[in-house]
């Protein structure tokens, strides 16, 4: 069993998180990536929680927390979860969503939702196990361009 660290992420680990992040969507130019991960870091709605093994982040969970009027309450939604292909299947992403629901109840948020691709088996038995069910439908619209 491996030994994982679960920290609040921070501006200083900006490199290892964009590599990460390439893994999932591989962009030719990570200047807009980087600034939108610090802005993220700096957001106080946003909790970026890092997994570290030894002295490397292997993956990272982004968490946020927002007031949903209707609710009357807050809610969270993880808008990114991404283990390095090599530290897959060795429970860090577990830790990394319980890190996540851990945060969220502590922001006294009443719901917590994930995404992902209609057709990812794998994603969605994985936030099965960890008690999401499958309650709405997500349309996308893309808008702009996509530099991938």
């Amino acid at each position: 069993m491996l030994d994982v660290e679960i920290r609040k992420a921070l501006l200083e680990n900006s490199g290892e998180l964009v590599e990460i992040a390439d893994e999932l969507i591989h962009l030719d130019d990570w200047s807009n990536r980087e600034l939108m991960l610090k802005q993220s870091l700096r957001d106080p709605n946003c909790g970026i929680f890092a997994a570290r093994v030894d002295a490397k982040i292997a993956g990272f969970i982004e968490l946020r927390v927002f007031s949903d009027f209707v609710e009357g309450s807050p809610i969270a939604i993880i808008t990114n979860l991404i283990v390095e292909k090599n530290y897959r299947k060795r429970g860090i992403g577990s830790k990394l969503i319980e890190r996540a629901i851990e945060e969220a109840e502590k922001q006294n948020a009443i719901e917590i939702h994930v995404w992902t691709e209609s057709n990812n088996q794998q994603a969605i038995n994985f936030y099965t196990r960890h008690g999401f069910e499958k309650r709405a439908l997500l349309l996308e619209k893309e808008l702009g361009s996509k530099s991938c």
